[in-house]
C-alpha cells in the first residue's frame, strides 16, 4: 500500500496517514519506488534493518536474530556515513 501522493509535482493531494503534514506540503519530497527488499542472510528484522540505510545485504556472520538465522554487519556504509564523508 502507498502512502505517498499519486500525482508528481506540486499539484497533489496528501493520503489520509500524511494530512498532518498538510502546513509543510510546500517544502515535501515525497520518494516513490524506494523498497527494503535486501537479500543475504539474517532474518526479515535483521534485513530490514541493516539495509534501511545502506541498502545493501548483510554479510554472513554469527549475529542471531529472533528468526534463527545468523547475519553479520551490512556490506556498505550508509548514508549517513557518505554523508560525513562527502562534508569532511
Amino acid at each position: 500500500m502507498r502512502s505517498g501522493p499519486t500525482k508528481r509535482g506540486t499539484k497533489f493531494s496528501l493520503k489520509e496517514c500524511l494530512k498532518p503534514l498538510t502546513p509543510f506540503k510546500d517544502r515535501m519530497l515525497t520518494v516513490l519506488g524506494v523498497d527494503d527488499r535486501c537479500r543475504g542472510d539474517g532474518d526479515a528484522h535483521q534485513r530490514g534493518i541493516g539495509c534501511l540505510l545502506t541498502g545493501r545485504e548483510l554479510y554472513p556472520g554469527n549475529l542471531q536474530g529472533g528468526g534463527g538465522n545468523p547475519a553479520g554487519w551490512a556490506s556498505g556504509i550508509s548514508i549517513d556515513q557518505e554523508i560525513k564523508g562527502f562534508l569532511q
